[in-house]
């Protein structure tokens, strides 16, 4: 209290000696009618109570018990000091205004103007009667100090509005001082933002070249560790049947690997759903863990140790951290898994491409060769020929040989001829994960020949797909989809449907609320140059028919 009263104790403590060194020279200079001694024991006896109830005030401000009966006291010595030096006329009345003020800084008005009641019915009236020995009334006292009482008046009335003004600068200057606080600890924050930024964006820089699932595991928790300055941290991969759990820890806790993959399996909340961050303990350890997934496949679990946290906000920015370095992992993840099926559709597409100029020029030269050479064969004449038959028939049966092998080859790379094409048999791995995840009922259905897309329309038609059964999981809560894939020689057709809540699909068009999963397939469908269709209502589940061409100058088939 003492501190942040500092200016105001200040003032009353300038005031406090001034008057005493101004007072007490006007009574010693100016009352002739007291000997010496009688001033200096006054003038003694008044500095040692000023000292004292000086540091008394210091030591209760803020106490207002204490504050009235310390006031009290001087109040009461005060009037002793008064009669026998003068009254009214005595000097040290403007010493006695040090109480007055106390009493407008610390306590309520009406303890101000009780006090100066009091000095005005003491030192005035009653001193007067004292002093000149004639029955005065209070209204005559006043009368013949008409001056001074008035000056006393107006000087406790000016007390109180300086006191009231500077009790409103001092709230001011606490909201101003919470708020510099408050600025501080932004500006605090702010940097270690700044820092985390510049941690964040290293990590996209260097997450977005890696094609290592494992390597990119290791990054993600190198920087979630680094950003969170967590002692441990874990990213818990759930995607494929060998779960595999990396930690990352200063080693200050010794983990049981099989335990802790037996704790995360058993997390609630394991779907597609599953936003919020999940505490869990471990061996007496507290840990943050969030979701890393995209809107149709869980990822993994990265999480993080946490000591008990005090400041909410803090605490608060550990949450935003990790959530957004799981959105970071997911994007990454997702991009590594479409980057793969990618490469397969182009390793395929290049085998059908080899296949394809293997059979229409070295088999088919291969074949005139031997037709020309049997040829030259039966018309040949005279000696010699039977020996000529003889090697030119080792010779066709060399080139049979040749054409067999080749064409044994050329069916090993084409998956066109009895090979096997990647694109349905992932997007049915990808199809029965999402299943055994949620535990829905998705039924798959393939009508036509998908092997004359194009690797751009595969990986698009992957992504759809996978985005339309992420939406009627997350958004529609169904429990069964049904998807129909027609892929005839001019057009292909999807058909995506849904059991599960429905939307109005006008008011998403009009609010501009499709969702990122439906902007992606609208986006994926315009650059096939394709028309996309949306039947929904609330209750009645989702319909999404997809249809766009094939281009006829796009040829794959061997002849």
């Amino acid at each position: 209290m003492f501190k942040r009263q500092s200016e105001i104790i200040k003032l009353m403590y300038l005031y406090r000696y001034i008057s005493l060194i101004c007072t007490s020279a006007f009574y010693f200079i100016g009352v002739t009618s007291h000997p010496i001694g009688r001033k200096l024991f006054i003038i003694i006896c008044i500095t040692l109570s000023s000292v004292i109830l000086s540091n008394l005030y210091i030591k209760n401000i803020g106490d207002t018990a204490h504050i009235l009966l310390l006031i009290s006291i001087e109040t009461l010595g005060n009037i002793l000091l008064l009669i026998p030096s003068g009254g009214i006329k005595s000097p040290y009345v403007w010493y006695c205004l040090n109480t007055i003020l106390i009493a407008s800084v610390e306590l309520k008005k009406r303890y101000c103007w009780a006090n100066l009641f009091i000095y005005l019915l003491v030192a005035n009236w009653i001193s007067q009667i004292v002093l000149t020995k004639k029955p005065y009334s209070f209204i005559e006292a006043l009368n013949n100090e008409s001056n001074l009482t008035l000056s006393f008046i107006l000087v406790t009335t000016a007390m109180q509005l300086l006191a009231k003004y500077a009790g409103d600068i001092e709230k001011e200057s606490r909201k101003l001082s919470a708020v510099v606080g408050q600025l501080n600890t932004a500006n605090q924050r702010i940097r270690k933002s700044m820092v985390y930024i510049m941690e964040l964006y290293q990590a996209i820089n260097l997450l977005s070249i890696q094609n290592n699932t494992n390597q990119v595991l290791e990054l993600i928790n190198h920087y979630a560790k680094k950003s969170t300055m967590a002692k441990t941290v874990l990213f818990y991969s759930i995607t494929n049947d060998q779960k595999q759990l990396i930690i990352d820890t200063d080693g200050s806790c010794e983990i049981e690997r099989e335990e802790l993959k037996a704790k995360l399996d058993e997390l609630p909340g394991r779907g597609i759903d599953a936003d919020m961050p999940i505490n869990m303990k471990f061996y007496g350890k507290e840990f943050l863990l969030v979701f890393v997934k995209s809107s149709y496949i869980i990822y993994g679990i990265l999480g993080i140790e946490i000591m008990q946290q005090e400041d909410v906000d803090e605490y608060m920015s550990i949450v935003e951290q990790l959530k957004i370095l799981s959105g970071l992992s997911s994007i990454v993840l997702q991009k590594i898994e479409l980057e793969n099926v990618n490469a397969r559709l182009l390793i395929a597409e290049e085998q059908n491409r080899i296949a394809s100029e293997i059979h229409d020029s070295v088999l088919q030269r291969l074949f005139s060769i031997s037709c020309g050479i049997f040829t030259l064969a039966r018309q040949q004449e005279g000696l010699g020929r039977v020996q000529m038959n003889d090697d030119l028939q080792l010779i066709r049966n060399s080139i049979r040989n040749i054409m067999k092998d080749l064409r044994t080859t050329i069916y090993g790379l084409s998956w066109q001829k009895e090979g096997t094409d990647n694109f349905l048999p992932d997007l049915r791995s990808r199809i029965n994960e999402i299943r055994s995840m949620n535990g829905n009922e998705i039924n798959f259905i393939v009508n036509g020949d998908p092997s004359q897309l194009s690797v751009f329309k595969k990986k698009s038609l992957y992504r759809i797909i996978c985005e339309g059964i992420g939406n009627a999981i997350h958004h529609g809560k169904a429990s069964k989809i049904d998807v129909t894939l027609e892929v005839w020689p001019t057009e292909t057709i999807l058909k995506i449907y849904d059991n599960g809540v429905g939307f109005n699909v006008e008011n998403a068009r009009t609010n501009g609320r499709k969702g990122l999963g439906i902007n992606n397939i609208h986006q994926l469908t315009y650059s096939l140059d394709g028309s996309i269709r949306i039947d929904s209502e609330p209750g009645k589940g989702t319909e999404i028919e997809i249809g766009f061409p094939n281009n006829q100058n796009y040829k794959e088939q061997i002849i």
